[in-house]
């Protein structure tokens, strides 16, 4: 799941951890993330509102961005993380995010 990016790390990491836990009982990884929905949000048009809301949340950092401080941009992403509940893939978050800037400047 984490190889096919139907998973971020970070609820891969939350799974082990569950799994770990556990005191004999059976546990499926495949049935703990479709209960608790867990699936990385790869949707482009999905990602491009969280980017949009940040943006919108944060027009300091997109500044600094558009003024050549690029490593701003981490921090909306950063931003994006948190309105997903660390579900939305930040690589492919981060290719929108500095589009959507460069598109604006």
């Amino acid at each position: 799941m984490l190889t096919e990016q139907r998973i971020s790390r970070i609820i891969f990491e939350r799974l082990l951890e569950m799994l770990c836990g556990v005191d004999g009982d059976l546990v499926v990884p495949e049935k703990v993330i479709e209960e608790k929905q867990w699936y990385q949000i790869n949707d482009e048009a999905e990602l491009g509102r969280l980017c949009d809301v940040a943006m919108e949340r944060d027009p300091k950092s997109c500044e600094a961005v558009r003024k050549g401080k690029t490593k701003a941009v981490n921090i909306l992403v950063g931003a994006v993380k948190v309105l997903s509940n660390d579900l939305a893939n930040l690589k492919k978050t981060k290719v929108l995010m500095e589009k959507k800037l460069s598109n604006s400047a």
